[in-house]
């Protein structure tokens, strides 16, 4: 491992039955039915809010069971395999990604977003009003949950993602003396 981490005996047995098992998965095809959209443009370049959104509701999938494909924005043509596309504040979304999503849902498909989703271009520039703001059903990020039918489709917009449990306050993790990759909490200077 790197810098002299050690892993668990949980993780290193997940590791072997992975490897031991590696043909097995070969030419195989998930069977998740919801897609989970991590954007470029969002992710990148507004990593505190977009990955947050977007690790909560992840979260909020597995606690639930539900299977789920990560995609990235090359996989907006393969929407077909799935019957819902979440977009948890994925704020920078360029004019083709939109004209892809809004034909899924059109076409049949479930929309889950959330807070400030398609707000932006994928260069980062303002819209005067969501990309999405068709399939929504109102111009800019609302207080208020909203469910809609579009064509065949669903969209539900959600106006925010909030941790369940407040989460620690930020601190430096420094590895320990002896580099075995446990972490201990420093105060900042």
């Amino acid at each position: 491992m790197p810098d002299g981490a050690e892993l668990t005996p949980p993780a290193q047995q997940y590791i072997r039955f992975f490897h031991s098992h590696m043909k097995d998965l070969a030419d195989t095809r998930s069977v998740a039915d919801v897609a989970v959209l991590r954007s470029f443009a969002s992710v990148e370049f507004n990593p505190g809010r977009a990955n947050v959104s977007t690790v909560l509701f992840e979260q909020t999938l597995l606690q639930n069971k539900v299977p789920f494909d990560i995609i990235f924005d090359r996989h907006l043509d393969q929407l077909k395999r799935y019957k819902v596309l979440v977009l948890a504040n994925q704020d920078a979304l360029s004019d083709d990604e939109l004209g892809r999503i809004r034909a899924f849902v059109r076409e049949g498909g479930g929309l889950v977003a959330t807070e400030d989703t398609s707000l932006l271009s994928e260069w980062r520039l303002r819209r005067p009003r969501f990309g999405l703001a068709d399939l929504f059903g109102f111009d800019a990020p609302s207080p208020a949950t909203a469910r809609r039918l579009v064509g065949k489709g669903r969209v539900v917009y959600l106006p925010r993602m909030e941790y369940s449990v407040e989460p620690p306050p930020p601190a430096l993790a420094t590895t320990s003396p002896t580099n075995t990759g446990s972490c201990r909490k420093t105060a900042p200077n």
